[in-house]
């Protein structure tokens, strides 16, 4: 960036004094006093001195003369010293051009540098976009698959089965408490874990048969295992809470209950004897396969599909919240360079104008330096005036005629500067503004490159298709070259037999 504070201590190395302060001020009653130009002119008028044919300044005046002389002296110094400083800060123009130069090339380079790094940022989002695309492709083009999945509804289900697992828990409670030796409370603790456990196992089996419908063999193989699964765990689990509750009835315990239930069910698993333990495992039953079905619908019907159609989204929201993040940052990076541009422009166009002005006599110095050269010829008339009454009052004979005369310094005349010096600020002054407007230019042009080289989601899924299609030619040339290979190899070999064959009928 351009330091506009180095710019600004560059222009302001020497002390300037500013507007009417370069000028001293001018107080005739104070020199007046100190002159004692009354008493002096009364003195003097006495002794009819000077003669009234003198043409000359005597003493007196000559000395008031002499006290506004020195001010006004002291004063021109003042401003020719920061005439000076103007004009060599019209020198300092090439000096500033160097320094806007090197911050000009600084900010183009932190520009670059950051949409580097932007760049780098977005290269491991990106390629999580591209592999999770590819992948999807590979997946679907594996499974012929063509549809978009189905997002998991997982909270239904929950609440699907939560509220299975408490109906059923309320029915069986009952069922259970009437032949439960802890009561109608022991048979609803019993008749919940039951339900949880029904419920439960249901669930975890109906989204793993799913896996019927797999393009594989084994997928198919394992759908079909866990949907007999299933039915032999529906079957069986609810039969043994059947003949648990015929249990109950007559067992001591609910442990001694549960071995007689297993039993019983080993001996005869339809041997369910009371119509409420029938109910009781056709409730089980109903609540198993109605969870099942749910459990297999809350889910995308192809295994594995919702899983990978996921991580294809949040690829692309990661990328797209880097990309958001990354575009901000290249925007604040272009505005901070230009702005610190625009003020290093304003800070030297202020500086060399006000030197190139000063240098020219446009400033407001040189309004002040009229109105002192003014205020000195009319102050020394003043001191001469009061000087000269008191002594034409005292003397006898007539003043000398110069005292009727006022009284002009000498014309000042203004030291020239070098009109090349202006001539050469000014092409600085245009030439640092061409610089600017250049690099600005530059780095906004910079920055649209940076901006259209940021690839957008669908540009990077675009391009793990082109790989896909790309890699998927690259095999099929493959199986042609080898299908070419065999058939070279085959046709060779044919006419060798051929001859063998041959070549033992000639020897028979």
């Amino acid at each position: 960036m351009i330091n506009t504070e180095a710019i600004r201590k560059m222009f302001r190395a020497d002390a300037v004094t500013p507007g009417a302060a370069v000028f001293p001020d001018i107080d005739t009653e104070r020199l007046g006093s100190e002159l004692q130009l009354v008493e002096k002119g009364r003195a003097r008028g006495r002794e009819n001195q000077p003669p009234a044919d003198a043409s000359s300044l005597d003493s007196g005046e000559i000395a008031a003369v002499a006290a506004i002389e020195k001010l006004r002296r002291a004063g021109l110094e003042n401003y020719e010293q920061n005439k000076r400083i103007y004009s060599e800060r019209l020198a300092r123009g090439e000096e500033a051009r160097r320094e806007v130069t090197t911050g000009s090339d600084k900010a183009r380079g932190d520009f670059l540098a950051t949409a580097h790094m932007a760049h780098s940022r977005l290269v491991d989002p990106a390629r999580r976009v591209t592999d999770a695309y590819a992948h999807l492709l590979a997946f679907r083009e594996q499974n012929k698959l063509v549809r978009p999945s189905d997002s998991p509804a997982l909270f239904p289900l929950i609440a699907l089965i939560l509220f299975f697992a408490l109906a059923e828990a309320l029915l069986n409670s009952s069922l259970l408490g009437q032949s439960s030796e802890m009561g109608y409370l022991g048979g609803a603790l019993l008749a919940t874990i039951i339900a949880l456990a029904n419920i439960g196992f249901s669930a975890f089996l109906g989204g793993q048969i799913r896996w019927l419908n797999h393009a594989s063999f084994l997928g198919k193989l394992r759908g079909l295992a866990t949907l007999l699964v299933f039915v032999t765990f529906a079957a069986t689990f609810n039969l043994v809470v059947g003949h648990l509750r015929d249990a109950l009835t007559d067992a001591a315990s609910l442990e001694l209950a549960a071995r007689d239930a297993f039993a019983a069910f080993l001996a005869m698993p339809h041997g369910v004897e009371s119509a409420m333990s029938w109910l009781l495992a056709l409730i089980g039953l109903v609540v198993s396969i109605f969870t099942a079905y749910k459990a297999y619908h809350s889910f995308d019907p192809y295994p594995g599909y919702a899983h990978v159609e996921v991580t294809v989204s949040d690829a692309r929201a990661g990328y797209n919240d880097e990309l958001e993040a990354t575009i901000e940052a290249l925007t604040e990076k272009r505005d901070a360079a230009i702005d610190a541009l625009n003020e290093g422009r304003e800070t030297v166009n202020t500086n060399l104008r006000e030197a190139i002005d000063a240098a020219h006599g446009h400033s407001a110095l040189k309004a002040h330096l009229r109105a002192f050269l003014d205020q000195c010829d009319l102050k020394v008339n003043v001191l001469l005036t009061a000087y000269r009454e008191a002594n034409r009052d005292a003397r006898e004979e007539p003043a000398p005629a110069h005292f009727n005369t006022a009284y002009r310094f000498g014309e000042y005349v203004e030291p020239e500067f070098s009109a090349g010096r202006l001539d050469e600020a000014e092409r600085e002054r245009v030439a640092i503004g061409k610089i600017i407007d250049e690099a600005i230019a530059a780095i906004g042009a910079e920055y649209d490159r940076a901006i259209r080289a940021l690839l957008k989601v669908d540009e990077l899924e675009d391009l793990a298709q082109d790989t896909a299609e790309a890699r998927r030619a690259r095999e099929a040339a493959r199986a042609r070259d080898s299908r070419s290979a065999s058939a070279e190899t085959e046709g060779g070999e044919r006419p060798a037999r051929l001859a063998v064959i041959s070549g033992k009928e000639e020897k028979k």
